[in-house]
């Protein structure tokens, strides 16, 4: 359904990862760290945030690189001279939706959505979906903190399992199909939102009153 390699990949990878799609479209080759299998976003307000690469989409990505051979640019624009752009990406993703039967809006940022619904329906832990999308003024160093190596191990697990799937199917072609990526969460990720408590009456919780 989306035919450009380049398209393919960033909007998998945005689903991969969680990236905002000025995230994605402007990553640079050595954002992508091979051997720590991560890599490195740089958020809003210049925050870098590390998050964990799945297997498949790596070696997807090796596998594109060598078709443009850009020494910058990870998703180079047509002409080779700059990161793809916000706009043209954003209209692939709208055309693939129209033909996969979506009639209301949708944009490249419901795969954002969609990675942190998985990962918080198999159990990944609120405060590591947090850090993984780099919603609070989350530090560089406050990664390593929250993130711990045996917590990255689990999440490389989860995600390589999810990208390549239960039949095998490759993480790509996963994207033939943007409707499959709407979060099921009204909620807008990007807004930091205390959760509204349910209240259980006076008499068993004191602090209602």
């Amino acid at each position: 359904m989306i035919r450009n390699p380049i398209h393919k990949k960033c909007l998998a990878l945005m689903y991969a990862c969680g990236l905002r799609i000025s995230e994605a479209t402007t990553l640079e080759v050595s954002a992508t760290d091979r051997a720590g299998q991560v890599l490195r976003i740089i958020g809003k307000g210049n925050k870098e945030r590390l998050v964990p690469l799945p297997r498949p989409v790596l070696d997807d990505l090796s596998r594109l690189w060598l078709t443009h051979h850009n020494r910058r640019w990870l998703f180079p624009n047509r002409r080779g001279n700059g990161p793809l752009d916000n706009a043209t990406l954003s209209r692939t993703f709208a055309a693939a939706a129209a033909v996969a039967g979506i009639k209301h809006d949708v944009t490249p940022h419901a795969l954002r959505h969609g990675y942190a619904t998985r990962l918080i329906e198999n159990g990944v832990d609120i405060r590591i979906v947090q850090i993984l999308l780099g919603h609070a003024s989350i530090k560089s160093t406050a990664i390593y903190t929250h993130l711990t190596v045996p917590t990255r191990a689990s999440v490389h697990t989860l995600l390589d399992r999810i990208m390549t799937g239960p039949t095998g199917a490759s993480a790509t072609s996963y994207y033939a199909d943007p409707s499959a990526h709407e979060s099921s969460y009204g909620q807008d990720f990007d807004t930091d939102r205390p959760r509204e408590r349910r209240s259980r009456g006076p008499h068993r919780d004191r602090r209602q009153a």
